[in-house]
C-alpha cells in the first residue's frame, strides 16, 4: 500500500503543478477555459461541466486528450458512476454492505472525489472524525479496512 501511496501523492502533487503551469505565463488557462474549449470543438463528445473550479476536473482533462476516455465528463461524475458500478459488483456476492457502512462509503466517495484519494490520515479530518474516525471505520469494516481503503482508492481513481 505504501508504493500506491507514495503514487497517488505524486499524482496529486504532479496535477496541482501541471494547473499551476497552464495558469502561469504564458498560457494564462483556467480548467474552465480549457473545457469550454473542448465544448466547443467536440461538442458531442463534452458533457456540460456545472461546478466550476474544481482542481480534479483536470483528471478528465488529461484522460480525455489521452483517448483513455471517449467522454470529457466532470471528474465528479465519473467518480459516482465507478462508485455505483463498484458497490453494485461488491454487494452481488454473499455479502451486503449495511446502511452504516454505506454512509461511510459515500463520504469516502465524497472525499475522493475533492482530493483524488483517500488515505488513513484523512479518518483524521472532517466529516471522519465527527463520526468516530479510523476507529469507527475499523468497527465497521473489521481488520480488513486497509485492503479494502486500498480497493476503492483502486476502483474509484484509477
Amino acid at each position: 500500500m505504501t508504493s500506491f501511496k507514495k503514487m497517488s501523492s505524486l499524482n496529486y502533487n504532479m496535477i496541482k503543478e501541471l494547473r499551476d503551469a497552464l495558469m502561469s505565463p504564458p498560457y494564462f488557462l483556467t480548467v474552465e477555459q480549457i473545457w469550454r474549449a473542448y465544448e466547443k470543438t467536440k461538442p458531442k463528445r463534452v458533457k456540460h461541466r456545472t461546478t466550476i473550479g474544481i482542481l480534479t476536473d483536470i483528471i478528465s482533462l488529461i484522460r480525455f486528450e489521452l483517448g483513455i476516455d471517449n467522454t470529457l465528463e466532470q471528474y465528479s461524475e465519473m467518480i459516482n458512476r465507478r462508485f455505483k458500478e463498484w458497490i453494485f459488483k461488491r454487494n452481488a456476492g454473499p455479502v451486503q454492505f449495511t446502511e452504516e457502512q454505506m454512509e461511510w462509503l459515500r463520504m469516502i466517495k465524497d472525499h475522493i472525489i475533492s482530493s483524488v484519494r483517500m488515505e488513513v490520515d484523512d479518518f483524521d479530518r472532517t466529516p471522519f472524525d465527527r463520526e468516530g474516525g479510523l476507529g469507527k471505520f475499523h468497527q465497521l469494516f473489521g481488520s480488513g479496512y486497509e485492503k479494502l481503503l486500498e480497493e476503492i482508492n483502486k476502483e474509484l481513481a484509477a
